[in-house]
């Protein structure tokens, strides 16, 4: 049961009420913190205060999966920019806010969140072809493109799933004691560390996780990706560099078993495709 926030927002109403903004990022639906503060009528400010106040009251795990920080990189230091919060982190922190058209508003907002869901969920409607019309054909045909590269890559993940399978009793052996030596105290280690931890070489390591939006590049640093952070295989921790605090992409004990795990199906279904390549260029004089 959570308690009455003694320090719940009162909500006036504004002049002219925006509409309630929800967008998608990573394939889930998420609303801006600047946004719900300018749909609610109040500063950007104070509604942090409200996000604070509510992750207080809440569970780690709860906050860590539905309200996702963003930073940015200050004069001085690493500042929150703002929050990115899911369906439920939007439901639980608008519980502190009143007024005579909080509810109206709250109302608007979840309406939001599911027509967004219900948008994710409706087939796109048929378009009619015209086969003389040259810009529809340069639709279809970049369209069939698409599809091909979706179906080469559905044609990868089950060949690793396959080697994933066949292998599965000899990856699957504990191996945590030799990771000790890569962790600190808090049982994390850096990418660089996780690339020698998997005995991965640390430039194609790198590539490798950008290929598969493990990790990605926003205002200027690597961050995990969304499955990754929601899977708990890294965490992003705040720590010294160059003078300043700085946030740095971190890997747990275990992700490094996870990595490991699909880095050595990788390396099973290349050299499956070099040993086809070869048989083939065998075949072919």
């Amino acid at each position: 049961m959570i308690q009455a926030d003694t320090h719940a927002i009162t909500l006036r109403a504004p002049a002219a009420t925006p509409r309630p903004i929800v967008n998608m990022i990573d394939g889930a639906a998420v609303a801006d913190s600047r946004d719900i503060a300018a749909f609610f009528g109040r500063s950007h400010k104070n509604v942090l205060q409200a996000l604070g106040n509510a992750q207080a009251n809440c569970s780690t795990e709860f906050a860590r999966l539905n309200f996702q920080p963003v930073l940015v990189e200050g004069r001085t230091r690493t500042v929150l920019s703002h929050y990115l919060l899911t369906k439920d982190g939007f439901a639980f922190a608008v519980l502190g806010f009143t007024g005579p058209e909080a509810a109206r508003f709250k109302e608007a907002y979840i309406a939001e969140f599911n027509r967004m869901a219900e948008e994710l969920r409706r087939p796109p409607a048929p378009m009619a072809i015209d086969v003389r019309d040259k810009a529809q054909l340069s639709v279809i045909a970049l369209q069939l493109i698409q599809v091909n590269q979706e179906q080469a890559r559905e044609i990868s993940t089950l060949r690793v799933d396959l080697a994933e399978s066949e292998t599965r009793h000899e990856l699957n052996r504990p191996r945590l004691e030799a990771y000790e030596a890569f962790l600190d105290d808090e049982g994390l280690c850096n990418l660089r560390s996780a690339a020698r931890a998997i005995d991965a070489p640390a430039e194609a390591f790198f590539e490798w996780l950008k290929d598969r939006s493990w990790i990605v590049k926003e205002d200027g640093w690597l961050q995990p990706g969304f499955e990754r952070r929601r899977d708990k295989h890294m965490v992003v921790r705040m720590r010294p560099a160059d003078g300043k605090m700085r946030p740095q992409t971190y890997v747990t004990r275990g992700g490094l078993v996870y990595l490991r795990d699909r880095w050595q199906a990788k390396l099973i279904v290349d050299a499956r495709e070099a040993d086809r390549a070869r048989i083939q260029r065998t075949l072919d004089l």
